[in-house]
């Protein structure tokens, strides 16, 4: 697993295009000079906090271009960063619909029997495509160790047999209620599987920053 891990490819590239979006939905795209780099959903409609995977904002902190990217047309700030389980936070003065995180998930998923594995989806903005993307798949295995490429630790993820591309990076996993059980941190060079951070991950690094 570790080989194919090596040549993993994270869902963080710049885009091309500049994305056109609702301004009620939760899922946003985050924008530098108009073009999409990574998906934002938000967690706190009021206090105007965006959840996403960590490497989207150190890939901001790291470039010098904090305050100076956006969520709707707005400057967006990073809040705060998890390197333990690659989620950030976001700040904008933008108010939209926060998405609720699930009270838990299914227990177990045995990859032999994908069939009974829980059915989810996914939104974002792959390949910066002008407007908002959802695709559906199954929850391929729970709780995995992955070798982080970019903070070098082992971290745990669920796999996802479904196909994501650069920009969905920070998409929220969702399952069959529309909840979040998940966020998208990246995918497989060789293989049709994506890798989230695990809902209780989420809820300990999300702690304090989601709606009461």
């Amino acid at each position: 697993m570790f080989r194919s891990v090596a040549a993993l490819v994270l869902a963080v590239f710049l885009g091309l295009a500049p994305v056109i979006s609702q301004s009620h939905d939760p899922v946003q795209a985050i924008q530098k000079q108009g073009h999409t780099f990574c998906t934002v959903f938000s967690i706190n409609e009021d206090q105007g906090y965006f959840a996403t995977a960590g490497h989207c904002a150190l890939n901001v902190l790291q470039n010098n271009v904090n305050g100076l990217v956006t969520i709707l047309g707005s400057p967006a700030t990073v809040e705060m960063i998890s390197f333990n389980y690659d989620v950030a936070v976001f700040h904008a003065d933008v108010h939209v619909p926060a998405l609720k995180l699930a009270k838990q998930t299914v227990e177990r998923c045995d990859p032999k029997k994908p069939a009974e594995c829980e059915i989810i989806s996914i939104q974002g903005f792959p390949y910066s495509l002008p407007g908002l993307i959802t695709v559906t798949g199954r929850m391929a295995a729970r709780n995995i160790p992955i070798l982080h490429p970019s903070y070098k630790v082992v971290m745990y993820s669920d796999i996802l047999d479904i196909t994501t591309a650069g920009g969905n990076s920070g998409s929220p996993v969702m399952n069959s209620n529309g909840d979040v059980i998940g966020i998208l941190w990246g995918g497989f060079v060789d293989k049709p599987l994506s890798l989230s951070i695990p809902l209780d991950y989420v809820k300990a690094a999300l702690r304090g920053y989601m709606e009461d």
